[in-house]
């Protein structure tokens, strides 16, 4: 199984992509089981030390086994990472959509707040006026 990053062309649909992905998960889900099998199947308890010295070809099948077991993992992890990327991209209209709600919603509090500040404004100035009328005075 190459290692290839799946990236989708231009105008490509989504279900197109969708597919390639479930495909290329399919093929490493089963190339996984297969290997986990593999390794039950060879597993052995060694009771004499003449088989485990004469078994070194089974050791190295087992290895294998092990790399490909990392390998597929590996590219399982690889593909979640393109999968997070990818929505992450790509997913603009539920981007715009929060944007917009945010949008909303702080319009929603400048609306309320506006009415507030002014009457601050108000409330201040017109003690200023007092304090300046005061002082004055004196």
């Amino acid at each position: 199984m190459a290692n290839t990053t799946i990236i989708a062309p231009r105008g490509a649909s989504h279900t197109a992509l969708q597919s390639t992905y479930l495909k290329k998960l399919e093929e490493t889900t089963t190339a996984l089981l297969n290997n986990y099998t593999s390794i039950f199947q060879a597993g052995r308890i060694y009771t004499e030390q003449s088989e485990q010295i004469g078994n070194s070809k089974g050791n190295l099948h087992l290895d294998t086994i092990a790399n490909n077991l990392l390998y597929n993992s590996e590219s399982l992890l690889k593909m979640i990472n393109e999968l997070k990327h990818s929505i992450l991209v790509s997913d603009f209209e539920t981007i715009n959509d929060g944007i917009d709600t945010q949008i909303k919603q702080y319009e929603t509090f400048s609306q309320q707040v506006e009415p507030v500040i002014e009457k601050l404004n108000a409330e201040i100035s017109f003690a200023l006026h007092e304090l300046e009328e005061e002082s004055q005075r004196t």
